[in-house]
């Protein structure tokens, strides 16, 4: 992580951070793994850019106020954000 520019480690686990929409999904080759090292170190240390993979892009990131604790929905799943902001309350 520190490669990344990244020093400190107390990142979130276990909640919901933000939304952001997701616009592509890329086949990894590499020409994408050298886009990545030039362009996007930070991305490329943290994400997983491994050959033959996929790598999902985002667009309209938003990181919110409070993290939202949540336990074993990894992937893709529908996300209610009325009920989430409920909860917080």
């Amino acid at each position: 992580m520190r490669k990344a520019g990244v020093f400190d480690t107390k990142m979130t686990t276990g909640a919901i951070i933000g939304k952001a929409k997701l616009v592509n999904c890329v086949f990894v080759d590499e020409a994408i793994q050298d886009l990545m090292r030039k362009q996007h170190m930070q991305e490329y240390v943290l994400g997983y850019f491994a050959k033959h993979q996929y790598a999902w892009v985002f667009e309209e990131a938003e990181l919110f106020e409070r993290p939202f604790p949540t336990t074993g929905k990894r992937g893709l799943w529908d996300f209610d954000e009325k009920m989430c902001l409920k909860r917080m309350e």
